[in-house]
């Protein structure tokens, strides 16, 4: 009489890494993309130097671009290009929200101070208490 044979199992539990590992190198990738943009965000001003060092402001300041380009002066905040009007608008609107929150005003040093006035004015304007304008230390 003649044994029977069974067919032999397939490897048990083998699992396919290839997907995981590309979905990895996806992730890792976007992570890095999207860390290059968030700090692309700012504008490079040229600030001018203090000569004496400042006191610590409270936490989150609402920041103010004031940079020079070719085609005049350019006012940002939050990455947006605001005109004067514009910009004393949302800090209205900011001021309503949270009333105590300082304002700091980043201007290029070449920038003569005719050209900065507007921007302090509109924060004046909207009613800002703490306004400070920003300063390298030495």
């Amino acid at each position: 009489m003649r044994l029977r044979s069974f067919p032999k199992p397939a490897e048990a539990g083998k699992i396919n890494l290839t997907p995981m590992i590309d979905v990895v190198m996806v992730l890792i990738i976007f992570f890095l993309i999207v860390g290059q943009l968030a700090t692309d965000r700012l504008e490079p001003v040229d600030l001018p130097f203090a000569k004496t060092a400042a006191l610590p402001e409270p936490a989150d300041p609402v920041l103010i671009h004031v940079v020079r380009r070719e085609d005049g002066v350019r006012v940002l905040s939050q990455g947006v290009e605001l005109d004067v009007q514009g910009l004393a608008s949302m800090l209205r609107e900011t001021m309503a929200l949270s009333p105590n929150r300082p304002v700091r005003v980043r201007a290029d040093k070449s920038l003569p101070y005719s050209q900065v006035k507007p921007v302090l004015d509109a924060c004046r304007e909207a009613g800002v208490a703490a306004v400070s304008l920003a300063t390298e230390g030495r």
